[in-house]
């Protein structure tokens, strides 16, 4: 645990910030309203005790920046675990065992992606099996290509881009059923 969290202090603070074709770390978000909802979320998770180790507010600049977020002993029914943040913030939580850290992240209303890292195929193999979400990555993040599908479960959506499974929504399918009478 400590040495995650020392690993992340260091990696987010050597994270550049700027535009995307300057090819930074840390790009804008959408909109200035996801900014402030971003934003928003941090203050309140820092309102309510959490204790960030980076980051936590939009930056003074022009553009929709936030700082990249570390929070850390994040309790799992906190807001800021308990929804999608989609900006800069990642929520550090404890767990005794593979099967507490599973019920953790099955415990929320979303799941669009989920990541495994360890050196332990076999639990690697478990955990995904285990995980409902849409996506699981193991020991990297948006592992796959064009041809994996790519979508959410539970209040993270439906369907599914990329892949032979987005053509789901171009089709109608249809069935017609007859009724064959026995021969006499």
């Amino acid at each position: 645990r400590d040495e995650l969290i020392h690993r992340l202090d260091h990696l987010v603070s050597g994270m550049t910030i700027g535009a995307g074709i300057d090819d930074c770390d840390i790009t804008p978000l959408i909109s200035k309203q996801q900014l402030s909802k971003v934003s928003s979320m941090c203050e309140q998770a820092s309102a309510s005790g959490l204790k960030s180790i980076h980051g936590g507010k939009a930056l003074d600049r022009a553009g929709n920046f936030m700082a990249p977020t570390v929070f850390v002993d994040v309790p799992i029914d906190a807001p800021i675990a308990q929804n999608e943040v989609f900006g800069p913030v990642i929520c550090v939580s404890d767990f005794s065992t593979p099967s507490h850290a599973v019920s953790m992240a099955n415990g929320t209303d979303f799941g669009l992606a989920s990541g495994v890292f360890t050196k332990d195929v076999n639990l690697a193999l478990w955990t995904a099996d285990q995980l409902w979400s849409g996506q699981v990555y193991v020991n990297g993040w948006f592992v796959g290509s064009v041809e994996t599908p790519f979508g959410g479960v539970k209040q993270s959506g439906y369907g599914r881009e990329k892949g032979r499974e987005a053509l789901d929504g171009y089709l109608q399918t249809r069935n017609v059923g007859f009724k064959i009478r026995s021969p006499e």
